[in-house]
């Protein structure tokens, strides 16, 4: 029997990861599909300042991560390779002044720092091999 405690882990990781899967396919198809969390047009508002490429990668790596994050067997690492994400999506909006996104998007920071925390007894081993025993 699941607890409450693992349920609640299980949803904000199927939550994040629909989330952002949804957002990178939305910003890889320019709007056409998954418009739940955009800028669809992010390629085009980055493209200006010459960082047209980190669009496209933000959006693939939202689909890998989102992906691994809705598999429950890697959502750990997807947890891990979104951390950075998040905080360069957050870095962007507050440098480009878009009101409301920062705040939404330190929000959903801090769940994935949840998820890290609640996962910390398979990422110790990072800090300290000594650790493991």
């Amino acid at each position: 029997m699941i607890n409450q405690k693992d349920f609640i882990v299980i949803l904000i990781r199927l939550f994040l990861g629909y989330l952002f899967f949804s957002a990178g396919l939305c910003k890889l198809t320019h709007g056409e599909f998954g418009q739940i969390m955009g800028p669809p047009l992010l390629e085009d508002a980055l493209a200006k300042y010459g960082l047209g490429i980190f669009a496209w990668i933000v959006a693939i790596s939202q689909v890998v991560c989102g992906t691994l994050l809705m598999s429950q067997g890697f959502s750990t690492l997807g947890a891990v390779m979104l951390l950075p994400i998040y905080i360069s999506i957050v870095a962007v909006t507050i440098s480009m002044n878009w009101t409301g996104t920062p705040y939404v998007n330190r929000f959903f920071t801090m769940l994935n720092i949840a998820i890290l925390i609640y996962d910390w007894h398979k990422l110790k081993v990072l800090v300290s091999p000594d650790l493991l025993n």
